[in-house]
């Protein structure tokens, strides 16, 4: 069954502090462009049962019910990052466009969001209602001259299936896709990394669903949360290897972190995305590519990072 234009995909949050209570939000979203849901895969964790002296299965025991979803998209809106940060996000105060908005990693519950995910071909239209959407992992990928690319990974604790498609036409994005081209990377954040081909931001939040005695999670908890960036550059200076030194022109004891780091994302409309990173410390460094006449010499440095913020600009003046 091809998927495409008869496909639905959208989301609401749910109640910031009621792990898949109904929404009160009606404000259907998409996470961005050319929105991709790669999978929804849903596990009953059997177990099998055997009569003693009987080698096949007199009867499968379910046990807890598991989500698995993954979703890939074109960065054009932030509000996904609800569900990744652990809430909703706190207004600059500005008073006019361009607005601002910040996520920042909290401990405890994590909000939750609910998916619309049908198809609508031929005799058939069948929709996934996924109820306790969380994700524990976020991927930002960029590439010089490219828009950002992004893919979500998380965990969901229910499910339904309708007959019909919830919206009834798909939500649109009016923002314009950010692209890492009129952006700009600085490690530390007084210091611009030149000639950039590509970076990416991956957080793992360690998220996690907590169980009673029901076959349904009900809550999803923040766990310990690891952020990386990993930058390949065109080799210009030497100023990565002396961080990956430890600040010095040879390998120190300790390596100590860069104070902090930002990556800026922008589009030509009123739509921005920085993300604030502080305690970053070179884990793997390497030269590629060295004496190919044909190729740039590259430099490809992995980076622990401590904590990171993100703060959004948009032309809206409540977040959705």
């Amino acid at each position: 069954m091809p998927t495409g234009t008869t496909t639905r995909i959208a989301y609401l949050h749910e109640p910031t502090d009621d792990y898949m209570g109904s929404p009160t939000d009606t404000d259907y979203k998409t996470p961005g462009l050319d929105c991709v849901v790669e999978e929804i895969g849903l596990d009953n964790a059997l177990r099998r049962m055997r009569t003693p002296g009987d080698a096949e299965t007199t009867a499968a025991l379910a046990g807890n019910f598991s989500g698995a979803i993954t979703v890939s998209f074109t960065l054009a809106n932030p509000w996904w990052k609800n569900h990744v940060f652990g809430g909703p996000p706190t207004a600059n105060g500005e008073s006019s466009a361009p607005y601002a908005y910040d996520w920042s990693v909290a401990p405890g519950e994590v909000q939750s969001s609910r998916w619309y995910t049908g198809i609508d071909y031929s005799e058939v239209t069948a929709e996934r209602v996924l109820k306790g959407v969380v994700f524990s992992d976020m991927q930002v990928n960029l590439t010089a001259g490219e828009p950002v690319e992004v893919t979500l990974t998380g965990f969901y604790g229910d499910e339904e299936t309708n007959a019909t498609l919830t919206p009834g036409s798909q939500p649109s994005e009016q923002a314009t896709p950010l692209r890492f081209h009129g952006g700009s990377l600085s490690i530390p954040d007084s210091s611009t990394v030149n000639r950039v081909q590509s970076a990416s931001l991956s957080m793992k939040t360690g998220a996690r669903p907590q169980t009673d005695t029901s076959r349904h999670p009900v809550a999803a908890v923040m766990g310990a949360v690891e952020t990386t960036l990993n930058v390949r550059d065109v080799v210009t200076d030497t100023d990565q290897l002396e961080l990956a030194y430890g600040g010095s022109s040879a390998p120190e004891t300790a390596v100590d972190g860069a104070s902090a780091a930002t990556l800026d994302l922008s589009s030509p409309d009123a739509t921005g995305l920085t993300y604030d990173l502080s305690g970053v410390t070179p884990d793997t460094y390497s030269w590629e590519q060295w004496g190919d006449l044909d190729a740039d010499a590259i430099e490809n440095t992995t980076y622990v990072v401590n904590s990171v913020t993100a703060t959004a600009e948009s032309d809206q003046s409540e977040a959705r």
